[in-house]
C-alpha cells in the first residue's frame, strides 16, 4: 500500500521521468518494451520493482509449469452464443442503471483523472460525456453496449487463437 501511495504521490506531482530514471538505475532492461509514454505503464512497472525488487521484465521471463499437462486432460473452453451475450450485455445495462450507474459516474467525475483505472473501465468514458456533454440517457447505453460487445469479441478472438484446438462448450452445459 505505502508503494501504491508513493507511486500515486509521483504520478499526480507528473513525476514519471523520476519513476522511469529508477527503473533504468535497478535493472536497464526494465523500460525495454514498456510504452514510457503511458504513466499508468510505467507506475505499475516501477510499483512492482520497488515492491519485488524485481523488473516486470524479469517476472515476464519466468516460465512455470501447469499444475496439469495438456496431454493428460480434455481441455474445455467455456463457449457462449454470441447472441446470448449480447442479449445479457443489454440486461446487464439495464439492471446498471436502475442500481445507480449514473449517480455513481456523477461522482467520480468530480475527481476524474483519465489516468486512473477507472477512467478506462468500460463505459466510463461513455457515461461521462453523458453528463459532461448531455448526451442523451438512451444513446450513452447504445455506445456502452457497442463498446462492450466489441470487448466481448476480442476476447472471442483470442481465446480461438491460443484455444482453437480445445473442445468448446457452453457455459450452461454440463461437458461430461
Amino acid at each position: 500500500d505505502g508503494i501504491r501511495r508513493e507511486s500515486r504521490r509521483l504520478r499526480d506531482r507528473g513525476e514519471i521521468d523520476l519513476m522511469i530514471r529508477d527503473l533504468r538505475r535497478a535493472s536497464p532492461d526494465s523500460v525495454d518494451g514498456l510504452d514510457l509514454g503511458n504513466p499508468a505503464r510505467v507506475a505499475r512497472a516501477w510499483e512492482v520493482q520497488k515492491a519485488t525488487g524485481r523488473s516486470l521484465t524479469h517476472w515476464h521471463a519466468q516460465r512455470t509449469e501447469p499444475m496439469l499437462r495438456l496431454d493428460d486432460v480434455d481441455p474445455l473452453l467455456l463457449w457462449p452464443d454470441p447472441d446470448e451475450t449480447a442479449s445479457r450485455i443489454d440486461r446487464r445495462l439495464k439492471r446498471m442503471v436502475a442500481d445507480g450507474v449514473v449517480d455513481e459516474c456523477r461522482e467520480a467525475l468530480r475527481g476524474w483523472d483519465p489516468s486512473l483505472p477507472y477512467s478506462k473501465a468500460l463505459g466510463a468514458g461513455e457515461f461521462r460525456n453523458h453528463l459532461k456533454w448531455g448526451i442523451g440517457l438512451d444513446e450513452t447505453l447504445r455506445r456502452v453496449a457497442a463498446a462492450t460487445r466489441r470487448f466481448a469479441k476480442r476476447q472471442r478472438t483470442w481465446f480461438r487463437s491460443r484455444m482453437g484446438d480445445w473442445r468448446r462448450v457452453p457455459p450452461d452445459v454440463d461437458p461430461g
